[in-house]
């Protein structure tokens, strides 16, 4: 068993939402259902880059004829002793010459010119945006950035994928009595909150199958599900025969990996669930290697997992016949471990089925997540 066959069932049962359009200025951290292109350059012709008169003739004093709006049309001056005001983003008009504000005295319908240079800054055109640049792409996260380009595009709305709709079940007798405070809770809601999800439903139930299936079917529409505890190591699990009452069908249950001996993934029609120990920081790992895959799949999002090779700084043992996964901080720019079984990880020593001994400065196989 390796990892990548583990999550090669995770990307067969879970496919991209539908779509919505929803308007620009609400796109940002939304998910381009589509990629889109410029249609046409920006600006459409050459314009000033700066506030100033444009000024027929020598000079010094020039009467104002007019003032020039931002991407307006381009003005007449063609009479000697006249000047037109001209903003940034303004046309420059032709046969004048250009001086910038700072160095004109303006009096009321006059102005007198400090300098005789051409003082022109011009904005070419086509400098802002070229014609058939690309200005999102399908997948990707929407940017302020390319908010920008894609108002300056003249797009009032983009098409995204709908946002995950979570639900998250903690279990346990002593969480739902107030004896324990409910971390898992917090902790799930949190990661689904930064990967693009919407945790709108949270739940805690007793560790019996009928309170968990109470829990499941008050459930309104979801995409995912993700429950905590349950499970005990020579128990029955109630979580998963709950799950089998409410109609959930298993692809994953029970892979071989540390941690995650007790982890379930499957689907009850249109909702994916997963079921993750109690442990804070094997629900920390499983989300980072598994929820999030999935729910980056639902989103319609790149998942930018990338393995690299790196040496770890101390020994890791294990079973021979399991796939483990230990949280690391990487330094990535240098591809060096700084810090096993971090608070906070960015990447995972991956050792599959086969080796049970890894040694300080051994090369191994790193996820960065």
């Amino acid at each position: 068993m390796t990892l990548a066959r583990i999550f090669a069932v995770v990307d067969r049962y879970t496919h991209p939402l539908d779509t919505e359009v929803i308007p620009l200025l609400s796109a940002f951290g939304r998910i381009c259902a589509r990629s889109v292109s410029a249609d046409k350059e920006m600006p459409p012709f050459d314009i000033s880059a700066l506030d100033g008169y444009a000024v027929c003739g020598r000079g010094p004093s020039f009467v104002v004829k007019g003032e020039m709006e931002p991407l307006g049309p381009l003005p007449g001056l063609t009479k000697e002793g006249t000047a037109c005001f001209v903003p940034t983003g303004g046309r420059l008009p032709s046969a004048s010459r250009f001086v910038a504000r700072e160095h004109v005295r303006e009096t009321d319908r006059a102005i007198v010119v400090e300098t005789e240079k051409d003082e022109t800054r011009v904005v070419k055109a086509g400098d802002w945006l070229r014609q058939g640049v690309k200005l999102v792409t399908r997948g990707d996260c929407v940017s302020p950035s390319a908010m920008a380009l894609l108002a300056l595009s003249g797009f009032s709305a983009v098409t995204v994928y709908r946002k995950p709709a979570a639900a998250i079940i903690t279990t346990g007798s002593e969480l739902k009595q107030g004896k324990l405070v409910d971390s898992n809770r917090f902790l799930l809601a949190g990661l689904i909150q930064r990967d693009g999800g919407d945790p709108g439903q949270l739940n805690t139930a007793d560790d019996t199958e009928d309170d968990i299936l109470r829990a499941l079917s008050e459930m309104g529409r979801v995409d995912i599900v993700v429950l905590t505890g349950g499970t005990s190591k020579g128990k029955r699990d109630v979580t998963k025969e709950a799950i089998k009452q409410w109609g959930g069908v298993f692809h994953l249950e029970s892979p071989p990996i540390l941690p995650g001996k007790t982890m379930a993934f499957g689907r009850r029609g249109a909702t994916a669930f997963y079921i993750l120990p109690g442990n804070p920081k094997s629900v920390r790992s499983l989300y980072e290697l598994f929820v999030k895959r999935g729910l980056f799949r639902l989103a319609g999002r790149r998942y930018n997992g990338v393995e690299r090779f790196m040496s770890v700084p101390e020994i890791i043992e294990k079973p021979a016949d399991m796939v483990t996964a230990t949280p690391v901080l990487v330094e990535t720019e240098t591809s060096v471990i700084r810090e096993m079984y971090p608070l906070e990880p960015n990447g995972f020593v991956v050792l599959d089925e086969g080796a049970s001994t890894v040694r300080p400065g051994e090369l191994v196989k790193v996820i960065l997540v």
